[in-house]
């Protein structure tokens, strides 16, 4: 998926978070690095090495959770990334009926936008009928410090 894209688009460097297994194909690019650990877990190693290696440019998360997991995990990794780094999200339908997804794409949303700027839903042609894109870029006031060279981290649980 995204990480095997990001790779091979020539983004630098690909920090790839996940518990699960990645494909073999995907770990032998030399660009990806594979934490095979969950998110919230992984935060505290990548907060200590952007003190030494800089912000990302990139934030992808393509977990499969409701979109106010996938929130609140940006909102915790927002010290990583650089002012007007590219968010990118994708917020996958765990309920059961209409409604309930609708408000909380919204209240999802809503929140995205203290810290975000440009913040869109979209639908992907990739994207299935229960989920959807979501799009914005780090504002200032949010940012971790000083751009680097180009990296990407994208999180993704089974």
């Amino acid at each position: 998926g995204w990480t095997s894209y990001l790779a091979e688009a020539g983004i630098g460097s690909v920090v790839a978070i996940d518990p699960g297994a990645l494909e073999p194909r995907v770990l032998a690019l030399p660009a990806v690095e594979h934490l095979r650990t969950r998110f919230e877990e992984a935060l505290p190693r990548l907060l200590e090495r952007s003190r030494t290696s800089g912000p990302y440019d990139l934030y992808c998360c393509d977990m499969n959770a409701p979109p106010a997991v996938a929130t609140d995990l940006l909102l915790q990794a927002l010290p990583l990334l650089r002012a007007g780094a590219v968010v990118v999200l994708t917020f996958k339908n765990t309920f059961k009926k209409p409604a309930p997804w609708h408000e909380a794409c919204e209240a999802a949303l809503a929140r995205l936008r203290g810290p975000l700027d440009g913040v869109r839903s979209v639908q992907l042609f990739a994207n299935t009928v229960r989920e959807c894109t979501v799009l914005g870029e780090v504002r200032a006031a949010a940012e971790a410090g000083a751009a680097g060279r180009c990296r990407a981290m994208q999180s993704g649980r089974a």
